[in-house]
């Protein structure tokens, strides 16, 4: 953590005064991980999504034919076939990396992959309604990863 902790400090230098040393370490999470698309500091901030209801998520980004998606996006020069990358960050600062995290990322990719109704996946948990498709856990197979966290101390 110490050589981290020096990368950090000068990473500081490249972001705005007075962010947080999470906030750091999101941003240059975010523009290590993307350095192939030299994303400008707006374009990585608009990509923080870390709050409450993220799922485990910190940063989100759309590349379409390798370039950033965005509100003011030109989809007419899209070309065919259509190359669409999907990146999904996120940013521990722990050792481990725990098991509820990897739970709610397994669910949310699932969803997503199986075009899952989103709306119903973001709305406050008192206003979801039940999916059917979704068996309690106890009645679903437990996957080696799982299995292999709950045999750690």
């Amino acid at each position: 953590m110490i050589l981290l902790d020096k990368v950090l400090e000068n990473a500081k230098l490249k972001y705005p005064a007075g962010l947080s040393e999470d906030k750091v370490f999101e941003f240059y999470c975010a523009d290590n991980l993307l350095i192939n698309y030299d994303l400008d500091y707006a374009e990585i901030e608009n990509g923080i999504i870390d709050g409450p209801r993220d799922a485990g998520i910190d940063a989100a980004y759309i590349f379409v034919d390798k370039q950033l998606l965005t509100d003011d996006f030109n989809f007419s020069a899209v070309r065919q076939p259509v190359e669409v990358e999907l990146y999904l960050i996120v940013s521990f600062r722990r050792t481990g990396f725990g098991k509820l995290i990897c739970r709610s990322l397994t669910e949310l990719l699932l969803r997503l992959l199986l075009n899952r109704d989103l709306h119903r996946l973001l709305a406050p948990v008192s206003q979801r309604t039940p999916d059917p498709l979704h068996r309690p856990e106890s009645e679903m197979a437990q996957p080696d990863w799982a299995r292999d966290q709950q045999e750690q101390p």
